[in-house]
């Protein structure tokens, strides 16, 4: 195959026709078999010069082979879905119970760009296909219409999981999954800190700049974090700094400069077995 790249690349292609798309694809997949791009990026590949004005077309649709779409879950269908025009067949990977798209349009703006076109009418259809940019999704879409099914409904359930050890994904197989999913990873026994724990504060919580915050759990995170440190250090080797173990994470942005601003406070007096530096 390379020695066949090699002689379709003594044929120079100039103006992007469809044929030229194609034919550049197929080069490429003489040296790679599989394209790897974003959603947004992948009708750009395919992307033709219109040179019939009278039967334009804008991509080479159909051209790939097999599109696999993976964490399709998050996939918006207005951009996800599009790509389906591009392959022949799709392979769509995603999960319904993680997270979901993020909308970029409301309801009543599908309502009114449905009313300029005289189809309100299609507008619950959309909605129960899952076609809807507010409330569908490539996955969902891609669920609804597979040709293979399984005794859980539609497409074909990945059951088997192998990343987290069981005590959290224990917790989401009992919260999400009815018990179905089954763990090929250890118990996670001899972990320290434990592999999934939580610890409740009551209040502290308000809003600021149109998001959330508490003050109280950052504070607490802190603390924890600074008595806890010399365990997570020592246990590492003594070599890493913190930023290097530890991961605090938040979904609202004011809470995040709390967490920060309670996490320097905390360790403005740095413990004797801190790295300079951290």
């Amino acid at each position: 195959w390379e020695g066949r790249f090699l002689e379709a690349a003594a044929i120079r292609l100039y103006a992007r026709s469809e044929e030229n798309v194609k034919d550049a694809l197929q080069r490429i997949c003489m040296l790679t078999p599989c394209i790897v791009s974003t959603v947004n990026r992948l009708p750009r590949l395919f992307a033709v010069e219109v040179s019939n004005p009278d039967y334009p077309r804008h991509f080479a649709y159909g051209a790939a082979d097999l599109l696999i779409m993976d964490e399709s879950g998050q996939a918006v269908p207005e951009a996800g879905a599009a790509c389906f025009a591009l392959t022949k067949r799709a392979l769509v990977v995603g999960d319904l119970k993680q997270l979901e798209p993020v909308a970029t349009i409301q309801p009543q703006n599908e309502i009114a760009i449905l009313a300029r076109h005289n189809a309100v009418g299609e507008y619950t259809y959309l909605v129960d296909t899952f076609k809807t940019p507010s409330a569908g999704s490539v996955i969902a879409m891609a669920q609804l219409a597979s040709s293979y099914h399984d005794r859980f409904g539609n497409g074909l359930t990945l059951l088997f999981h192998y990343r987290c050890v069981k005590p959290i994904i224990g917790y989401c197989n009992r919260l999400a999954y009815g018990g179905h999913l089954k763990a090929k990873t250890g118990e996670g026994a001899d972990q320290w800190p434990p592999p999934l724990a939580w610890v409740e504060i009551s209040g502290g919580d308000c809003k600021r700049s149109g998001s959330w915050v508490n003050e109280r759990e950052a504070r607490e995170i802190a603390a924890w974090l600074r008595s806890a440190w010399p365990r997570i250090h020592a246990e590492d080797g003594g070599t890493s700094t913190i930023d290097k173990l530890v991961a605090v994470s938040s979904a609202f942005r004011p809470q995040i400069e709390a967490l920060r601003k309670a996490i320097d406070e905390a360790f403005r007096d740095p413990p004797k077995d801190l790295p300079s530096g951290t």
